[in-house]
């Protein structure tokens, strides 16, 4: 019997084993990634093996979306009864190259079989994407929350709940909360008002660090808007970091 924690997409494998005897046999196995690059220089992971009741041995393998088993990824690991070891297992571009003739890994669900004494006791599956499409969804963990408002307190908190109507006189202020960006990360806001297609303003700021950033805009500061508010219609903000566009947030403007 063997009973499995986790769903089909796995970043952590955790099996036990239930032997015939009772025993239960202890495997978790992680990757090193969420997502691995077709570019990385291997697709790595780690994991535990404890309480082996006899001398056993742990076999890895590796297969790519093609669904070719890739045989110098395969690892075997020889564990003691009762012994607690800790391993770890890549698979090097280098190798893949020298194997399937691909200059970079397939994109796709990769799988990696777990046997144990060449019994067969899970398939782990996890992503190869793009390089550029790995970037884009690093820049967009960046962004923990975006909320449009007409208030935000001293460190840029919105104090009221996130509109998308507002009155013509308005100031509007976009709230960003921005987690654990790298040094310097460039973030920038372009305001469109859509009933004439008419771009408003674009505004850029850098952080390095967590914390609520903020943007805004005034109908009072534009000599379009002689009677310093803003027409009706609808309009739009969108947010771009380090020039990669992540996100929109339409809103109107209504008396």
């Amino acid at each position: 019997m063997i009973i499995i924690l986790g769903g089909l997409l796995l970043i952590t494998l955790i099996v036990f084993l239930i032997l015939p005897k009772g025993e239960k046999l202890y495997l978790s196995l992680s990757m090193n990634k969420r997502y691995f690059s077709q570019t990385e220089k291997a697709l790595s992971g780690s994991g535990t093996i404890a309480n082996a009741p006899s001398n056993l041995k742990l076999t890895i393998i590796f297969k790519d979306p093609s669904g070719h088993f890739l045989k110098k990824s395969k690892k075997e690991i020889r564990v003691r009864k009762g012994e607690i070891k800790k391993f770890s297992f890549s698979y090097s571009l280098s190798d893949y190259k020298r194997e399937t003739k691909n200059s970079v890994f397939e994109k796709g669900r990769w799988e990696i079989r777990v046997y144990i004494n060449k019994r067969l006791i899970k398939r782990v599956i996890f992503e190869v994407k793009p390089p550029e499409e790995i970037k884009k969804m690093e820049l967009k963990e960046i962004l923990e929350k975006a909320v449009l408002t007409t208030a935000v307190d001293f460190g840029g908190k919105p104090l009221e709940q996130p509109k998308t109507i507002f009155l013509p006189k308005e100031k509007i202020y976009l709230s960003l909360y921005v987690l654990n960006p790298p040094s310097d990360t460039k973030i920038t806001t372009r305001w469109i008002y859509l009933n004439q297609d008419k771009f408003i303003s674009k505004q850029t700021l850098k952080v390095s660090e967590t914390q609520w950033l903020v943007f805004s805009i005034d109908p009072k500061k534009y000599s379009w808007l002689p009677l310093e508010i803003w027409p009706e219609g609808r309009y739009k903000v969108e947010i771009w970091i380090e020039d990669e566009f992540i996100k929109e947030i339409n809103f109107r403007i209504k008396k």
